[in-house]
């Protein structure tokens, strides 16, 4: 509320008079998630809350809310919505809403592929428009992340116990990949490493002949059961979150794959083998892998690249480098 002061002179009496005359203003806002704290970050599908302070606004008066895209400084925002409204009560207004999946599509063409939004707020009180860009600060605006899915790349490392050459390079490992229930790996025929037709490995070896994600770490948290299968050395899981069209991909990959299994061969001139298969699908069919010219050719090959290089593709992890999930000691 503003402060007017002016004086009046009354038969040679001077006296000085004060009002206070409403000045409307829409101030700032922030992000947060219902029954939480303040946030910079959400995930579609997931509710979130705006709330806006206001000033000299009455009880009651409708603000409209329009979300935009940022798309930095060189290019124009994209409209999100226009269907937002909040009414004004002691001096802030709240605005609940469940963030659109359908809003990733304006994201599509910018670097980051991220949505980052920000309100355009206003109301008009006695016919003059009062407006804001909340928040006010970029930093401030809210990241809306999809939802990803999650693959898993099995690695068995060879035991320090095999000091022949082959299997110390790689022939007494193992690598393989778990997308959703699923178990896929890559082998040769039994005794045959140096050429065969290849099959899946695991998959062969089991009464079902079709490991699932839940058999595998059934076989994996038993010692004697790993034994039984020869699963001597360490085990690591690395799970590497995707987007839904990558996942689709690459299970798509593997399941072609499956269909036309080709030659098995430690020498790539012959053919592929388990960890090359992995490496193959992977950078094919997802953005994991930036380079899939990369030479990798044994387990501890493919460990380094995806511990040392490789990235989540999606959600709130997008960009950031791969850790180990779970290890499990050599025997």
């Amino acid at each position: 509320m503003g402060k007017n002061t002016f004086a009046i002179e009354i038969a040679g009496i001077t006296a000085s008079r004060s009002i206070y005359i409403k000045k409307p203003e829409i101030q700032d806002g922030f992000w947060s998630i219902p029954k939480g704290g303040t946030t910079k970050e959400a995930t579609y599908g997931e509710k979130v809350k705006f709330t806006v302070s206001t000033k000299d606004i009455d009880d009651g008066t409708v603000l409209n809310f329009t979300l935009y895209d940022y798309d930095g400084n060189y290019n124009s925002d994209d409209e999100l919505s226009r269907s937002f409204s909040a009414k004004v009560k002691g001096d802030v207004a709240e605005l609940e809403f469940i963030p659109d999946i359908k809003w990733e599509e304006s994201a599509k063409y910018e670097t980051d592929k991220v949505v980052e939004t920000y309100f355009k707020v206003e109301t008009e009180i006695k016919g003059k428009k009062v407006t804001a860009q909340l928040p006010k600060k970029e930093d401030d605006y809210l990241t809306i992340y999809g939802k990803p899915e999650i693959i898993t790349v099995l690695i068995e490392l060879p035991h320090t116990s095999y000091t022949d050459k082959l299997n110390s390079k790689g022939l007494g490992g193992h690598s393989a990949i778990m997308i959703g229930p699923e178990y896929y790996d890559f082998g040769p025929q039994p005794g045959e490493p140096f050429f065969s037709d290849g099959r899946p490995w695991w998959d062969t070896m089991s009464k079902s002949g079709n490991l699932k994600r839940a058999d595998v770490m059934s076989i994996l948290g038993d010692k004697k059961t790993r034994e039984d299968w020869n699963i001597v050395g360490e085990v690591y899981l690395i799970d590497i979150e995707i987007s839904k069209k990558e996942k689709k991909s690459i299970e798509k990959w593997w399941i072609e794959k499956y269909s036309n299994l080709g030659n098995y061969s430690v020498i790539p001139l012959f053919g592929e083998q388990c960890t090359t298969n992995v490496r193959l699908s992977l950078s094919k069919c997802t953005d994991v892998i930036n380079d899939f010219t990369v030479k990798v050719q044994t387990p501890k090959g493919l460990f380094d690249l995806l511990t040392n290089s490789a990235k989540h593709t999606y959600g709130k992890n997008r960009k950031k480098q791969l850790t180990i999930t779970k290890k499990y000691s050599q025997i």
